[in-house]
């Protein structure tokens, strides 16, 4: 099943650079890195995955998503792509704005280390080590739309968004877990749907979820003016999580 997501990935050596009097900032997505545990499963990204879709795509760079900051593009060779042995190396030469010059100036402080891509899975395969162990998805190949540089709550590793996360759920009364193991049957099993005990658990939750961000609207103004610098970033974090179990009632 071909589904849309958006994956984002610890990396320390997210790096700017200064050649040819231009300023570049590049870094790797890894293969074979085993993601935390995304609600019931984990995610490993294998070599090749990318092979195809660096060869026939239109791929842009973005800052953290946002399409109003295009760092480059694959087309227009602002934007390189190069699967290597250890994983998919990016780079681009950063445009003379002043934007530009805010996210080269947060990364070189260390403030945003993440890198983030978004793609549709072409093909997959699910494995699950034993009962009680999260189920593990190789990412075999992917339709990459976009990279992102300078991402500031990756989720590959114990960061602020993932503790944010899982404190999202204990305060809901909600298992993770029971969601992961439902997207994995949709994943696994042929015309899988969820029965009357699973539809009822994850529409509970999705209610308790819901009154936690304020609404279906992205959270109530004292959600989103608290005064912490992080909470836009949080919330969207939280709404994210969200909508990925939404999916698991259609």
């Amino acid at each position: 099943m071909k589904t849309q997501s958006r994956m984002n990935i610890k990396f320390d050596g997210l790096e700017i650079r200064s050649a040819d009097g231009k300023r570049y900032i590049s870094g790797l997505i890894p293969f074979d890195s085993m993601s935390e545990n995304l609600g019931g499963y984990r995610e490993v990204i294998r070599k090749g995955a990318f092979k195809k879709t660096i060869q026939e795509s239109d791929i842009r760079g973005l800052w953290a998503h946002d399409t109003r900051y295009v760092i480059g593009r694959s087309k227009n060779s602002t934007l390189l792509l190069e699967e290597r042995d250890d994983g998919l190396f990016v780079e681009a030469p950063l445009p003379a704005t002043t934007w530009a010059n805010d996210l080269s100036e947060s990364v070189t402080r260390g403030d945003v280390p993440g890198i983030s891509f978004g793609f549709q899975t072409i093909k997959d395969m699910w494995t699950r080590a034993g009962e009680n162990s999260p189920a593990i998805r190789d990412l075999l190949e992917v339709k990459l739309f976009e990279v992102s540089f300078g991402v500031a709550f990756p989720a590959y590793t114990e960061t602020e968004a993932s503790v944010s996360q899982r404190d999202f759920f204990k305060a809901s009364g909600a298992d993770p877990d029971a969601i992961g193991v439902v997207l994995a049957k949709r994943e696994t099993m042929k015309d899988y749907s969820p029965d009357e005990s699973e539809r009822e658990a994850i529409t509970t939750m999705i209610r308790s979820l819901e009154g936690l961000l304020g609404g279906k609207d992205e959270g109530s103004r004292e959600n989103r003016d608290n005064g912490e610098p992080d909470a836009q970033s949080t919330l969207r974090a939280r709404r994210l999580a969200l909508l990925e179990i939404e999916t698991a009632l259609h």
